[in-house]
């Protein structure tokens, strides 16, 4: 979360090698947020599969809300958008979900945070 600090400094408008920066650590963070799930799952016990699954599988244990499964389901999406780069990446659309994303990454870190101080 600290490289998201980091690249918040940069908004509204960054541009070449700082925007390419913002990109990375945009999608860095969330995919850590995927590896974290994974391995919730597997301390769950269940068998870890894909990120979206892995997702479901966590709202399906109660351990996220609906709510906050949907928002990783999108930020993962937007990690795929920003990685695969699918017919280009919209600066505009990224930017514009920067700090959703960021807030909902946080959102879960505290969740996972908390389970370790109820262990």
């Amino acid at each position: 979360m600290e490289s998201l600090e980091e690249a918040e400094e940069s908004m509204p408008n960054p541009s070449g090698i700082v925007l390419k920066g913002v990109y990375f650590d945009l999608s860095t963070a969330i995919e850590s947020t995927m590896d974290i799930i994974a391995m919730l799952c597997k301390d769950f016990g269940i068998m870890p599969r894909g990120d979206y699954e892995n997702i479901s599988a966590l709202r399906e244990k109660k351990f996220i809300n609906e709510e906050l499964a949907e928002s990783l389901a999108k930020c993962n999406g937007m990690r795929n958008f920003i990685v695969h780069q699918y017919n280009g990446i919209n600066k505009k659309l990224v930017l514009d979900s920067f700090f959703k994303v960021k807030k909902n990454l946080l959102k879960f870190v505290k969740i996972v945070e908390a389970s370790f101080d109820e262990n």
